[in-house]
């Protein structure tokens, strides 16, 4: 509309080079006359339009920014609540109490609570009756003000606690992170209310788990005292996270809680075993260390039993075999190592997999490399990373590799320059006698045999086809695949030819954000990914088919980007042109 083009021609007229460089989106609505060098830019715009008057707010009363608060106008609301905070104008507070209390806009009222805040008047009052506000925006940020104010009166905890329950999905997810700043009275009720609700949700599992700093131990046993709770999906994996972090602190009154809890249980949750062996083993600890009595055998017997029970449900089975991995190669490697057998679903053959690699001794290379020829893509990309997580077997792969029983091809760039430059000196030499020395990368010429694609016209549907077979592991398109690489909506937006660039020469450059690290523990493995998240205590790395780990920066070695994407080099090999233009035309008509 003329707003907008009247916009764009402002933005535009002292920044254009050639007219070439607009985007194509707003290109429609000017016209430009080659002649001459800047471009000359024509509004289209009705003639008799008029220029909006310019606001000016410098000389506004403080009256009239309280008034601006609940303006329609984004623009409007911001620029009034900068100003009042820049002002510090006393006189504002009784006009804010009254917009907090009167305003008909749910926007005013959430603009002259956070001023309230800015000029350091807000009070126990204004927050009780936002708490109750009918708009749900306003709620989540009385809860997030409340933090400031636990200490001065008890009525604003319980005010908060019954929130637990609150219609709004954003308001419990607020009150989640913020549980970890109020008094421990309550809060384990509040948390167990919270999830009854939400436990389906990743990220209030994430939020509630980020408070508790302290009062695991409570927070554990109120979500096990609800059977319905603690036995769905959503609740066992919290649990699962919850005693992990139990196990990692390893405080005995904490820990005594959850094995008391396990022992006494018919069947131990398979979850809640698991969470706590692997946060006991991060602490260099184990279940055998607190179960000295030998209580928890009959829970591994049933283990070994439901994990080669084919009639047994896959859910089980799988808990199962990520339990052996809590015990050591001697006692269930066999076991596991035959359960990667491709007659075995591929969730079964993933969870021996990822149990193998918890094991420490050498026997777990030759059990990971003898079905290697079986191996679909998913579960090669599994089996290279528990390869290359620990020096003894990233020798035994290059072994193989020598052998000629694994190709080279299957390393991407990033895992070839990290056994190149491996921590062991006879991992890094083999590598380098192996895989040979660096060379000048070919890409250029392979890039120039596809730029016929750009010129074809591609078909979708046949691209859908190839994204499903080479680029799912990585990238996430129409609901399918995993998040590791960059978004498509955001690549394609910068045409096919740089988006060409990108699939041949992956590493020519790569964004900061998609960078592949290697993180070394002090137990002596190596993780590779990109990084995902980070707080004051861990890393979080998400490796292809969106496998993620989480290192405690107490167990953390050392971390070092390797300068590549994971994207392997090599992803066109196979195609022709025609299937390129294909590729590149699904990419580019996805929504």
């Amino acid at each position: 509309g003329p707003d907008g083009a009247l916009y764009v021609v402002d933005m535009y007229r002292e920044n254009i080079e050639e007219p070439h460089t607009i985007p194509e989106g707003i290109r429609k609505f000017l016209d430009f006359d080659s002649g001459n060098d800047r471009g000359r830019i024509y509004r289209v715009v009705p003639e008799n339009f008029q220029r909006p008057a310019p606001v000016h707010l410098q000389n506004a009363t403080t009256a009239e920014l309280v008034a601006l608060l609940e303006h329609p106008n984004g623009w409007h609301r911001e620029t009034a609540a900068r100003m009042l905070y820049a002002r510090q104008d006393k006189s504002a507070v009784s006009l804010l109490e009254k917009k907090l209390a009167e305003s008909t806009s749910p926007l005013g009222r959430l603009r002259a609570l956070c001023a309230l805040d800015g000029q350091a008047a807000l009070s126990v009052e204004h927050l009780l009756n936002a708490l109750i506000d009918p708009d749900p925006t306003v709620r989540v940020n009385a809860v997030r003000l409340s933090e400031n104010f636990f200490d001065q009166k008890s009525e604003l905890a319980k005010k908060i606690w019954s929130l637990a329950s609150d219609p709004s999905p954003l308001v419990r997810y607020q009150l989640a992170f913020t549980l970890g700043e109020m008094p421990p009275a309550g809060r384990a009720a509040a948390l167990a209310e919270i999830l009854r609700h939400d436990a389906d949700s990743l990220w209030t599992r994430a939020a509630l788990l980020s408070s508790l700093a302290q009062g695991r131990g409570e927070a554990f046993a109120a979500v096990v005292a609800d059977p319905s709770l603690a036995g769905s999906r959503g609740g066992q994996e919290f649990l699962r996270k919850l005693t992990s972090l139990i196990g990692v602190a390893n405080q005995p009154e904490e820990v005594a809680r959850v094995f008391d809890f396990l022992t006494a249980a018919t069947t131990p949750p398979a979850a809640i075993l698991r969470g706590l062996g692997e946060g006991l083993r991060s602490a260099g600890s184990s279940l055998a260390a607190v179960d000295k009595q030998n209580h928890l055998a009959t829970a591994f017997k049933r283990a070994r039993q439901v994990a080669s029970d084919a009639k047994a449900a896959e859910l089980d089975r799988v808990q199962s075999i990520e339990l052996l991995g809590l015990t050591s190669f001697k006692e269930a490697g066999a076991q596991v190592g035959a359960l990667i057998d491709p007659g075995q679903p591929q969730a079964i053959q993933l969870a021996a997999i990822d149990s193998l690699a918890q094991f420490k001794e050498s026997a777990v290379a030759a059990a990971l490399l003898k079905p290697w020829d079986a191996f679909t893509p998913r579960l090669r990309s599994e089996a290279l990373r528990a390869l290359l997580a620990r020096p003894e077997r990233a020798q035994a792969l290059l072994e193989a590799i020598k052998a000629g029983a694994v190709q080279a091809s299957a390393l991407n760039a990033s895992q070839i320059q990290f056994l190149r430059k491996h921590k062991s000196k006879p991992v890094s030499e083999m590598a380098a006698s192996v895989l040979g020395a660096p060379t000048a990368s070919p890409r250029q010429e392979v890039l120039a045999t596809f730029k016929a694609a750009l010129t074809l016209q591609g078909d979708a549907a046949r691209g859908r086809k190839i994204y499903l077979e080479r680029c799912v592991s990585c990238h996430r398109a129409e609901n399918q695949g995993f998040a590791l690489g960059p978004d498509f909506a955001a690549v394609k937006a910068n045409g096919k030819e740089k988006l060409l660039d990108s699939i041949i020469d992956p590493n020519r450059e790569v964004d900061p954000r998609y960078l592949a690290y290697v993180l070394e523990t002090k137990a002596g493995e190596s993780l590779m990914g990109v990084i995902t998240s980070e707080t004051a205590a861990s890393i979080a790395v998400r490796q292809p088919f969106g496998k993620e780990d989480t290192v405690l920066r107490g167990d953390l070695r050392r971390m070092q980007s390797v300068g590549q994407s994971l994207m392997p080099e090599g992803l066109e090999a196979g195609l022709t042109p025609a299937q390129m233009a294909d590729l590149l035309e699904f990419i580019e008509t996805l929504k």
